[in-house]
C-alpha cells in the first residue's frame, strides 16, 4: 500500500486524545461519611463491569474513527499487477477510420489500438467529439511512449512536417514508424484583398513534397463570386465556407536619424520603395531627425538610427547597434518585435545581403494567415528524420498499477461513527 499524501498520516497523533480523556475520566470513588449503611442497597457487580466494558468500546471505535479518518485523508493506494501486451499499435487521428486504410488491424485486439495523441487513449472508447485531428506533436509522444506497458509499438502516421518540433529526443522504446503518405495535392484558398474594382484571392497549394502560393485577380462583380450585402465576407463557387474580404490601407514607417546616419536615411527609404512596389501596396515613409515631429503612434514600423536614447514601443522597431560578428544586416534581438541594424549600409553589402529582403521581414506582413498554413501544410519528412535517438539505457516500466481504496473506506468510516454513537447513547442509559 502507498499514500499520495503522506503527511496527512501526521493526524495520527490524535488518536491521543481519546486515550488521555478516557485516562483521565477514570477518577478513584469519593469517600462519603454516612451514620447508617442500613438503608443502602447493593450494587450489582454485573452492571458495573458492563459499564468498564461500554468505555472500552467506545475507546477502541473512536480510535479507529480518528486512525481511519487520517488514513483516507493520506489517499491509500493499492498495487496491482498490470497485463502486458506484445504489440501495440498507435493511429494518427487524421487516418480514422482505419478499417480501409490499415487492414492489418482487423484482426487486433481493440484495447491494443490507440490513438496517437496525449495519454493514448483507445479509439473503440473515444468518441469523434473528443479525437482531435490537429497534427501531434510526434517527439514529445515518443518520450511518452516509454510508458506503455508493452514490448513493441508501431506508430501509423502521416509524419507531417508541422509535426516536428523542438529537439530530437532520445527514447528507449522498441518502435516502428509506419509513414502513410498520400501524396494528395490540396489547394486552399486563404485570403480574399480588394483592390479596386478587382479582388485578389491567395490560393495556397501544398503536397507530401512542398507548400507554395498563388495569386488569382478576379472582377469584383465576377459570377465566380458570391459577396454578402456588407460587402465583408466573400464565397468562392464551389466552397461552402466565406473569407473575410480584406482591404490593404497604406503602411507607415517613421526613420529617426542623425547627421551620422544620413546615408543609412537614404537605403531605407529606397528599400521600402522597392517593398511598396513589390507588393503592390503603398508604404508612406515619414523621416525627421526629431522623434516629436513624427506621430509613431500610427505607424506601423519604426527605424532608430539616431544616437539618442529610444523610447519603447509597441510596433516593429528597429535600432542601429553595430555587430562586426553578425553575418545578417537586420537581426532580431531577444525581445519581441525588436531588431537590430548591424552594420553601415552602402550599395555592396546592400545587394550581396539581401537588405531589402530582411527589412521585408520585419513588417510582419500576413501574420493573420499563420492559422491557415499550418493546418494545410501536407508537407512530409523522410522516416529517417523522424526517428527518435535510440538511446542504449535501459528503462525500467512500472508493471504495477495503483488502484484507490477511498471510496470504500468511506462507509467503513460512517459505520464506525454510527455505533460509537449508539454505543454511547446506550452507555449513558
Amino acid at each position: 500500500m502507498i499514500f499520495t499524501h503522506p503527511t496527512y498520516l501526521w493526524a495520527l497523533l490524535g488518536l491521543a486524545i481519546p486515550i488521555a480523556i478516557h485516562l483521565w475520566s477514570k477518577k478513584e470513588g469519593k469517600t462519603i461519611l454516612v451514620g447508617s449503611v442500613k438503608l443502602l442497597k447493593d450494587t450489582d457487580p454485573k452492571q458495573t463491569r458492563s459499564i468498564k466494558l461500554n468505555e472500552l468500546w467506545l475507546l477502541i471505535l473512536r480510535l479507529l474513527a480518528i486512525g481511519l479518518l487520517a488514513i483516507i485523508m493520506a489517499n491509500p493506494q493499492i498495487t496491482a499487477s498490470k497485463s502486458k501486451a506484445d504489440v501495440m499499435y498507435l493511429i494518427e487521428a487524421s487516418l480514422l477510420p482505419f478499417d480501409e486504410k490499415l487492414p492489418v488491424l482487423d484482426t487486433v485486439s481493440e484495447e491494443n489500438i490507440r490513438l496517437l495523441t496525449e495519454g493514448f487513449p483507445i479509439v473503440s472508447e473515444t468518441s469523434e467529439e473528443e479525437i482531435k485531428t490537429s497534427t501531434p506533436d510526434y517527439w514529445q509522444l515518443a518520450r511518452d511512449m516509454e510508458q506503455l506497458q508493452t514490448d513493441s509499438i508501431v506508430i501509423f502516421t502521416k509524419a507531417l512536417l508541422k509535426g516536428i518540433r523542438g529537439k530530437r529526443p532520445r527514447v528507449n522504446t522498441n518502435a516502428h514508424w509506419v509513414v502513410i503518405d498520400s501524396c494528395a495535392t490540396v489547394k486552399k484558398t486563404i485570403q480574399a484583398t480588394q483592390k479596386g474594382e478587382e479582388i485578389e484571392l491567395l490560393h495556397l497549394i501544398s503536397n507530401c513534397e512542398s507548400l507554395s502560393f498563388e495569386k488569382e485577380l478576379m472582377d469584383f462583380n465576377s459570377e465566380k463570386l458570391t459577396i454578402n450585402l456588407q460587402k465583408d465576407s466573400v464565397k468562392l463557387s464551389g466552397y461552402n465556407h466565406w473569407l473575410s474580404l480584406d482591404s490593404l490601407p497604406s503602411l507607415k514607417a517613421g526613420i529617426v536619424y542623425d547627421e551620422a546616419t544620413k546615408n543609412e536615411k537614404r537605403y531605407f527609404e529606397s528599400a521600402y520603395k522597392a517593398i511598396s512596389k513589390h507588393l503592390d501596396r503603398p508604404i508612406e515613409v515619414a523621416s525627421s531627425k526629431v522623434a516629436d515631429s513624427i506621430a509613431i503612434e500610427n505607424l506601423n514600423t519604426l527605424v532608430w538610427l539616431s544616437e539618442a536614447a529610444i523610447v519603447k514601443f509597441d510596433l516593429p522597431t528597429i535600432v542601429y547597434k553595430k555587430d562586426g560578428l553578425a553575418n545578417r544586416l537586420i537581426t532580431k534581438s531577444d525581445t519581441e518585435k525588436l531588431f537590430y541594424l548591424t552594420q553601415p549600409l552602402n550599395t555592396e553589402n546592400s545587394i550581396s545581403k539581401h537588405f531589402t529582403e530582411q527589412l521585408m521581414s520585419t513588417l510582419y506582413l500576413n501574420t493573420r494567415l499563420g492559422d491557415s498554413v499550418r493546418k494545410y501544410d501536407n508537407r512530409v519528412v523522410d522516416t529517417q528524420e523522424l526517428l527518435p535517438v535510440r538511446s542504449a539505457e535501459k528503462t525500467v516500466k512500472a508493471q504495477m498499477g495503483n488502484i484507490k481504496i477511498s471510496k470504500w473506506l468511506w462507509p467503513v468510516l460512517f459505520l464506525l461513527l454510527i455505533v460509537e454513537r449508539v454505543l454511547a447513547l446506550y452507555r449513558k442509559q
